[in-house]
Protein backbone atom coordinates (compact mmCIF):
# COMPACT_ATOMS: atom_id res chain seq x y z
CA UNK A 1 0.00 0.00 0.00
CA UNK A 2 0.87 3.50 -0.70
CA UNK A 3 1.80 5.90 1.99
CA UNK A 4 -0.66 8.68 1.80
CA UNK A 5 0.82 11.11 4.31
CA UNK A 6 -1.18 14.23 4.85
CA UNK A 7 -2.09 17.08 6.99
CA UNK A 8 0.12 19.33 9.54
CA UNK A 9 0.79 18.56 13.05
CA UNK A 10 2.80 20.86 15.18
CA UNK A 11 5.20 18.83 17.87
CA UNK A 12 7.70 18.99 20.19
CA UNK A 13 11.23 17.35 20.38
CA UNK A 14 11.94 15.93 23.45
CA UNK A 15 15.49 16.46 25.21
CA UNK A 16 16.86 13.20 22.91
CA UNK A 17 15.82 14.78 19.69
CA UNK A 18 13.17 12.53 19.70
CA UNK A 19 9.75 13.54 17.76
CA UNK A 20 6.30 11.90 17.86
CA UNK A 21 5.40 10.51 14.68
CA UNK A 22 2.18 11.66 14.22
CA UNK A 23 -0.59 8.96 14.75
CA UNK A 24 -2.09 8.95 10.50
CA UNK A 25 1.61 8.47 9.49
CA UNK A 26 3.01 5.47 11.90
CA UNK A 27 1.13 2.39 9.78
CA UNK A 28 2.95 4.54 6.35
CA UNK A 29 6.32 4.09 8.56
CA UNK A 30 6.18 0.99 9.64
CA UNK A 31 9.22 0.06 11.67
CA UNK A 32 11.68 2.50 10.00
CA UNK A 33 11.36 5.78 8.56
CA UNK A 34 14.55 7.62 6.26
CA UNK A 35 15.91 11.11 6.68
CA UNK A 36 16.76 13.53 3.82
CA UNK A 37 17.84 17.19 3.57
CA UNK A 38 15.14 18.82 2.27
CA UNK A 39 14.44 22.00 0.60
CA UNK A 40 13.91 25.03 2.52
CA UNK A 41 15.92 23.77 5.50
CA UNK A 42 13.60 21.01 6.15
CA UNK A 43 13.93 17.67 6.76
CA UNK A 44 11.86 15.34 3.91
CA UNK A 45 11.10 11.90 5.26
CA UNK A 46 9.95 8.55 3.72
CA UNK A 47 8.68 5.27 4.52
CA UNK A 48 11.34 2.86 4.14
CA UNK A 49 9.41 1.16 1.70
CA UNK A 50 8.83 4.23 -0.52
CA UNK A 51 12.81 4.80 -0.10
CA UNK A 52 13.78 1.53 -1.18
CA UNK A 53 11.25 1.35 -4.38
CA UNK A 54 12.89 5.18 -5.48
CA UNK A 55 16.81 3.67 -4.84
CA UNK A 56 15.36 0.64 -7.09
CA UNK A 57 14.31 2.99 -9.73
CA UNK A 58 16.91 4.75 -10.23
CA UNK A 59 18.06 8.60 -10.07
CA UNK A 60 16.11 10.63 -12.45
CA UNK A 61 17.78 10.72 -16.05
CA UNK A 62 17.37 14.38 -16.87
CA UNK A 63 19.83 16.97 -16.48
CA UNK A 64 19.16 18.99 -13.73
CA UNK A 65 18.48 15.88 -11.51
CA UNK A 66 21.78 14.20 -10.44
CA UNK A 67 22.78 16.67 -8.48
CA UNK A 68 19.49 16.46 -6.61
CA UNK A 69 19.23 12.80 -6.53
CA UNK A 70 23.03 12.84 -5.38
CA UNK A 71 21.81 15.30 -2.18
CA UNK A 72 19.23 13.14 -1.27
CA UNK A 73 20.76 9.92 -0.88
CA UNK A 74 24.18 11.15 0.76
CA UNK A 75 22.03 13.09 3.02
CA UNK A 76 19.71 9.66 3.84
CA UNK A 77 19.58 8.14 7.05
CA UNK A 78 17.74 5.44 8.16
CA UNK A 79 15.32 6.17 11.66
CA UNK A 80 14.25 3.32 13.94
CA UNK A 81 10.55 4.39 14.87
CA UNK A 82 10.14 3.34 18.98
CA UNK A 83 6.77 1.46 19.76
CA UNK A 84 5.82 4.68 21.23
CA UNK A 85 6.11 6.31 17.86
CA UNK A 86 8.99 8.08 18.13
CA UNK A 87 11.78 8.95 16.31
CA UNK A 88 15.37 10.25 17.18
CA UNK A 89 16.49 13.21 14.53
CA UNK A 90 20.33 13.31 14.05
CA UNK A 91 22.60 15.76 15.09
CA UNK A 92 23.26 16.84 11.94
CA UNK A 93 20.35 16.87 11.14
CA UNK A 94 18.79 18.73 13.81
CA UNK A 95 21.46 21.62 12.90
CA UNK A 96 20.71 21.57 8.89
CA UNK A 97 16.71 22.17 9.71
CA UNK A 98 17.27 24.96 12.89
CA UNK A 99 15.57 22.50 15.28
CA UNK A 100 16.62 22.22 19.01
CA UNK A 101 16.31 19.21 21.61
CA UNK A 102 13.07 20.46 23.73
CA UNK A 103 12.40 22.58 20.45
CA UNK A 104 9.14 22.62 18.70
CA UNK A 105 8.45 21.42 15.08
CA UNK A 106 5.81 20.95 12.36
CA UNK A 107 5.36 17.91 11.07
CA UNK A 108 3.86 18.02 7.14
CA UNK A 109 2.49 15.32 4.98
CA UNK A 110 2.73 15.26 1.76
CA UNK A 111 1.49 12.51 -0.73
CA UNK A 112 4.29 9.89 -0.44
CA UNK A 113 6.62 11.86 1.93
CA UNK A 114 6.23 14.37 4.80
CA UNK A 115 8.56 16.95 5.94
CA UNK A 116 9.76 18.22 9.31
CA UNK A 117 10.50 21.74 9.96
CA UNK A 118 11.50 24.42 12.75
CA UNK A 119 7.73 25.34 13.71
CA UNK A 120 8.88 29.41 14.04
CA UNK A 121 10.88 28.68 10.23
CA UNK A 122 7.49 26.90 9.03
CA UNK A 123 4.87 29.70 10.01
CA UNK A 124 6.82 32.24 8.59
CA UNK A 125 7.48 29.65 5.26
CA UNK A 126 3.60 29.52 4.93
CA UNK A 127 2.78 33.55 5.65
CA UNK A 128 4.99 34.24 2.35
CA UNK A 129 3.95 30.85 0.76
CA UNK A 130 -0.05 31.92 1.09
CA UNK A 131 0.83 35.21 -0.52
CA UNK A 132 3.01 35.10 -2.56
CA UNK A 133 2.27 32.00 -5.25
CA UNK A 134 -1.00 32.75 -5.42
CA UNK A 135 -0.83 35.55 -7.33
CA UNK A 136 1.51 34.07 -9.80
CA UNK A 137 0.33 32.94 -12.93
CA UNK A 138 1.16 29.36 -11.64
CA UNK A 139 -1.51 29.31 -9.45
CA UNK A 140 -3.95 30.65 -11.77
CA UNK A 141 -2.55 27.62 -14.05
CA UNK A 142 -3.60 25.57 -11.14
CA UNK A 143 -7.20 26.87 -11.83
CA UNK A 144 -6.88 28.89 -8.39
CA UNK A 145 -8.16 32.18 -10.03
CA UNK A 146 -11.09 32.64 -8.57
CA UNK A 147 -8.50 32.97 -4.74
CA UNK A 148 -6.53 35.45 -6.05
Amino acid sequence: MKPDFRGSYPHNLDEKARVVIPGPFRDAISEKAVLVYGPDRCLMGFSKATWDAMLERGGPREAEWPTAFRRLVATATEVQKEQSGRISIPDHMLEYAGLRRQGQAMILGLGTRFEIWNRDRYLEYAGKMYVAPLTSEAARSLGLSEMI
